[in-house]
């Protein structure tokens, strides 16, 4: 089907959404072991980030996250695989596990970062929705509904199908999808991670997570405006 002139850019910016959604998610759902500090050092993710760093399109604290994460690469260039790995996964066990209250900060699951009178309904409440949109997690993921990489994965399947829904002409259907992403960053997603970035920023010690963190704010900031 042929797009219109004033439907390609929504097209086109739905497809970058959903991009971007899976590359700051990916650190959260993928351990950083020694073929994952491997496919840091390629050619196609350095040069993501030196796009990203140099952009004048996005939130200025995602092109200061990709800056921050290009330049720990360079400077880590003599570390093995291993040796990055082992530096990378000290510091995400840190930020996102929540293994110790004096260890990081409160890790990325919403029950922990909103109100006490609301964290007994969160669960319930986003197994719901999650079900209204035929969302289902991957058999190997096993993690909590409100875990941070559930909601960015969540918010990138209903980012595809506003895409898919507007390749296909279906205007109504994609407004319909679009209006589901804003509540869910109004009520959930984009309600507690400004909280949780600022405090796991003062817990950072590598720059590569410092850059994650910034950019994840950054694209929470730009999909909410």
């Amino acid at each position: 089907m042929t797009i219109s002139r004033r439907e390609a850019p929504l097209l086109d910016l739905t497809r970058a959404r959903a991009s971007f959604y899976s590359f700051v998610n990916l650190h959260f759902l993928e351990l950083p072991d020694e073929l994952f500090a491997a496919s840091l050092r390629e050619a196609a993710f350095i040069s993501a980030l030196e796009s990203l760093g140099q952009s004048h399109e996005v939130h200025r604290e995602i092109t200061k996250g990709a800056s921050l994460m290009r330049n720990y690469l360079n400077e880590t260039e003599s570390l093995s695989h291993r040796e990055l790995a082992k530096q990378l996964g000290m510091d995400r066990t840190r930020l996102y596990r929540g293994v110790s209250p004096t260890y990081g900060p409160v890790p990325p699951y919403e029950a922990l970062w909103i109100g006490k009178d609301r964290n007994a309904d969160v669960l319930p409440e986003l197994a719901g929705i999650y079900q209204a949109s035929g969302f289902g997690l991957q058999e190997d993921v096993k993690e909590r509904l409100d875990y941070i990489g559930i909601q960015l994965s969540y918010m990138e399947q209903l980012v595809t199908k506003e895409s898919e829904a507007r390749e296909a002409g279906h205007k109504e259907e994609a407004q319909g999808i679009l209006n589901r992403e804003k509540a869910f960053l109004q009520d959930h997603l984009g309600q507690w991670t400004p909280g949780f970035v600022t405090s796991a920023l003062e817990h950072a010690r590598t720059d590569f997570y410092r850059g994650h963190l910034r950019m994840l704010q950054g694209f929470i900031e730009q999909e909410k405006r």
